[in-house]
């Protein structure tokens, strides 16, 4: 029990330090992934498994977390501006659609309580706002109020900032209770060995009480 609880305690302390190591790099791994999925697979091709999935789960991902895009802010080129500016999807309904085509896809715009599109001709960029998203390029003065303006992996990123607290709370109480277990073992490990060594040393002496006993009553004379 006791090296099983050790081996979980240096594996939990090992993964802990491996990702807080690699954190920055995982950061950079994520974000890449949203924007080639987004510029390359999102929207088009709907046939293949690959950019259907991907599409269903942008498309979940943007509604769920209120954003638009991989990553920064209303001045980024990687948020809501990475559909119009780097996307087939973007491309392929250019051709289908010309002018009419939409800068954004439906899932970057806000919502109302009953899942209705609040403003759709203005989050999709079909009416233009004087320097404001989607119809015009960043940087950008103006603000939409019908689109999500940032990009999924700040909001994500937002999101379990919010709960991290909650889960480094989890954590260390996992690491004193996993502490508190080491400890407890080792003392029971002590007291068996303890309980052990009296308990053979005990058993060794009655015996040789006993021998002792019997071999005085077979020498003792008979009284009558």
């Amino acid at each position: 029990y006791l090296i099983v609880v050790i081996c979980l305690f240096v594996t939990f302390l090992v993964v802990g330090a491996i990702g807080f190591a690699f954190y920055t790099e995982l950061q950079d791994a994520v974000k890449s992934t949203l924007e080639t999925s987004i510029a390359k697979y999102y929207g088009i091709n709907l046939d293949a498994d690959r950019n259907t999935e991907i599409t269903t789960a942008t498309d979940a991902v943007q509604r769920y977390f209120s954003c638009c895009g991989a990553y920064g802010g209303v001045n980024s080129t990687r948020s809501w501006y990475l559909y119009q500016n780097a996307s087939a999807w973007y491309q392929a309904t250019t051709v289908l659609e010309g002018n009419k085509a939409p800068f954004v896809p439906l899932s970057c715009c806000k919502r109302r309580a009953d899942s209705s599109v609040q403003d759709q001709p203005r989050c999709l960029g079909n009416v233009n706002v004087t320097n404001a998203p989607p119809a015009n390029p960043p940087p950008l003065t103006g603000s939409n109020a019908a689109l999500f303006i940032e990009g999924c992996f700040d909001a994500m990123q937002s999101f379990v900032s919010a709960r991290i607290l909650v889960a480094g709370a989890v954590g260390i109480s996992y690491v004193v209770l996993m502490l508190a277990g080491i400890i407890i073992g080792f003392i029971f490990a002590r007291f068996l060995a303890v309980a052990d060594y009296y308990g053979s040393k005990y058993t060794a002496f009655d015996s040789s009480a006993g021998a002792a006993g019997g071999a005085g009553s077979s020498s003792s004379p008979i009284v009558t």
